[in-house]
């Protein structure tokens, strides 16, 4: 399995802290915040997880899923990797 992780979170400080507990374990950690970012980052490099916020911004988790799918088919499954969800919560 490739050995980096892309991590896509509009909150910086989840994406640094998750980025800070895989970093010491020998993983190269990308990140973006939007999912036009994420994409940019898939189409140019090897992921080998995705770890993405299902709350984005503005945006939902579940809304790249298409774009996710179709270059995943495209690339014959060899840039993506796996798919993890981020799940949001409402602190109340």
């Amino acid at each position: 399995m490739n050995e980096r992780i892309l991590i896509v979170d509009d909150e910086t400080s989840i994406a640094v802290a998750v980025a800070g507990l895989l970093r010491p374990r020998g993983y190269e950690v990308v990140s973006a915040q939007t999912g036009a970012a994420a994409m940019e980052i898939i189409r140019n490099k090897s992921v080998g997880l995705t770890l993405l916020d299902m709350g984005l911004g503005p945006d939902n988790g579940l809304d790249l899923l298409p774009q996710l799918r179709a270059w995943k088919r495209i690339t014959f499954h060899q840039r993506l990797g796996l798919l993890v969800f981020l799940c949001v919560y409402l602190q109340l």
